[in-house]
Order: C-alpha cells, then structure tokens, then sequence
C-alpha cells in the first residue's frame, strides 16, 4: 500500500522522497491520493471530508462544493 501512494506521489504531484516524509501523513495529501488513485468525485472526497472530520473546509472550499455536498446528502436522506 505504502509502494503504491509513494509512486502515486511522485507521479502525479511530483513530490521527491524529502517531500514525501513530511506531507504523506497530511490528510489533505491523503484525499488527494484517493481522489486520484480511487477516482472519486470532489464531492465524495468532500463527503469523505465531513464524515472522517480531518479537515476543516474554508469559506472557498464551502462555496465550491455547497451544492454538491447538499445534493450528496440530500441523496443519503432521501
């Protein structure tokens, strides 16, 4: 697993291994890696953001994805 994000990393971000040792535990760099690797929607990384609560969302990044996050839960609730 760790193989595959290193090779994510330096492949789409271009990180070298110094960049690696201090930002693959930052769970920004983690929904990037998801996002990327698992091909997920903004909306489901932002979904996932909410759940799992690592990130704080700014006022752009609210702005951004109100919509999307208020139709995905509108989805969940029915």
């Amino acid at each position: 697993m760790l193989r595959s994000i290193i090779e994510f990393f330096r492949r789409e971000a271009g990180l070298s291994i110094l960049d690696l040792t201090t930002d693959i535990c930052s769970s920004s760099m983690y929904y990037f890696y998801i996002r990327g690797e698992k091909n997920l929607t903004p909306k489901k990384v932002q979904a996932l953001k909410e759940v799992l609560g690592s990130d704080q969302l700014t006022e752009e990044e609210i702005a951004q994805f109100d919509h999307e996050i208020s139709a995905l839960i509108d989805e969940f609730l029915g």
